[in-house]
């Protein structure tokens, strides 16, 4: 047992089962796997003391008894445990037992994602080029390496693309020049409201809202922001083209629906599902509009790209360091994957193309759109809204997914599903 390169038979291993499709192992599992308790008086000292080849090495003292030690490997299905004494393939020690139960001090649970690395150890010392392991007095950390980030884990949830009905976008309104350099003589322009999709505070969908400003001198670009035009009241309506009317109404149904709904912290589970099913509607409501808006906003002289860091912070007036030039495309982006064989992982990338061009997304994406790495200003709407929902997903990947070898039996379906909805080019 003092080998710490391979301190672990291969067999007398317990088994302790999690809770199916999770990593997590409950209090009342543990304890109906042992007769052992923790009880007022005892004294246990426990500290982390290394990870090595997918084994955790935990210290434990009782009392005044010397140090043992207890090991645990997190699988997919069941955590193993061993220990320095007594246990075995049919006994849980009680230095075991309390090293279990101290790591559920806060929950009546475990999360042992943290501890979930499977075959990541590339040398027999316990050493890995995938991770980075600290253990320090703050604590022990385990994080792939930079170069490494965004790897497949075996029972890892994927977004599974879905067919879904593409939206018929309306036809281009096509319009003669002297209608377009009227237009921009009014300081009219439309923001695209954006933020990050798992804001806490005051969350929202992208929407549009008009604003009013005073024009450069020779009248192509926004001196000066005005107002936010929210509502007809304001006076700058009066300036509005007929096209920008038609607009400002979709702004207002878009104005309803973009707030993002937050459960309560007492809510039931079934409150947070019903929660989370209306959000969804709404972002597919909100999305169709993002059609029905397009082919007024694309002939608008002035769009701005508005990051809100969330609702609350959107004042009468807009902040013209806020307000960033933007454009958009009424090209309809499609997306296409990237296959390629790295040597001992594989490598999925993201990608999309305008006609027959491919292009590398902005990391600085958002909902409903999709923007190219170098024009990041420019916003291409895509015509479903599945291909949203796996957009997202593999923004959160930073559009790439690594995978290694081992696990192609795990990562294989979800290749397949890919392909049968999306190109796929192998390289």
């Amino acid at each position: 047992m003092n080998n710490t390169r391979n301190p672990i038979p291969n067999s007398r291993l317990f088994k302790l089962p999690f809770i199916e499709g999770t990593l997590k192992l409950t209090f009342e599992t543990l304890n109906s796997y042992s007769l052992f308790r923790f009880t007022k008086g005892l004294t246990r000292i426990v500290r982390k003391i290394s990870y090595q080849n997918e084994w955790l090495t935990i210290g434990i003292k009782i009392n005044d008894e010397k140090e043992e030690k207890v090991y645990l490997k997190v699988t997919k299905k069941e955590l193993l445990v061993s220990c320095s004494v007594d246990t075995d393939e049919n006994y849980l020690s009680q230095y075991a037992y309390l090293v279990l139960d101290k790591l559920m001090h806060i929950n009546d649970y475990c999360d042992f994602e943290r501890y979930y690395w499977p075959d990541f150890f590339t040398s027999k010392n316990g050493g890995s080029k995938y991770l980075s392991i600290i253990n320090d007095r703050n604590g022990l950390d385990i994080t792939f390496k930079p170069a490494y980030a965004f790897f497949f884990k075996p029972g890892q949830e994927l977004r599974i693309p879905m067919i879904e009905k593409k939206i018929n976008r309306p036809q281009m309104i096509f319009m003669d020049k002297a209608f377009v350099v009227k237009q921009q003589l009014n300081g009219i322009g439309f923001c695209f409201a954006d933020t990050f999709q798992k804001s806490w505070h005051s969350n929202h969908n992208p929407f549009l809202i008009p604003y009013s400003g005073i024009l450069t001198q020779n009248n192509n670009a926004i001196k000066t922001f005005t107002s936010f035009v929210t509502s007809e009241s304001n006076e700058a309506f009066q300036n509005f083209s007929p096209m920008q009317i038609e607009l400002y109404k979709v702004c207002r149904k878009m104005e309803l629906l973009a707030p993002i709904l937050k459960p309560n912290y007492n809510c039931t589970k079934e409150q947070i599902a019903s929660i989370d099913k209306l959000n969804y509607q709404r972002s597919k409501d909100l999305f169709t509009l993002w059609q029905d808006a397009f082919p007024y906003l694309i002939h608008q002289p002035f769009t701005h790209h508005y990051f809100t860091y969330g609702l609350r912070n959107i004042r009468q007036k807009p902040r013209k360091m806020d307000m960033k030039s933007c454009t958009f495309s009424y090209e309809i982006p499609k997306i296409i994957f990237l296959w390629k064989d790295k040597g001992e992982y594989y490598e999925l990338d993201f990608r999309f193309k305008i006609d027959k061009q491919l292009f590398k997304p902005s990391e600085k994406n958002t909902a409903f759109f999709i923007n190219e790495e170098n024009n990041p200003t420019k916003f291409y709407l895509f015509e479903s809204f599945s291909h949203c929902q796996l957009t997202l997903f593999f923004v959160e990947r930073r559009f790439r997914i690594l995978i290694l070898k081992a696990h192609y039996g795990d990562f294989k379906d979800y290749l397949e599903s890919l392909r049968a909805i999306y190109e796929v080019r192998d390289l």
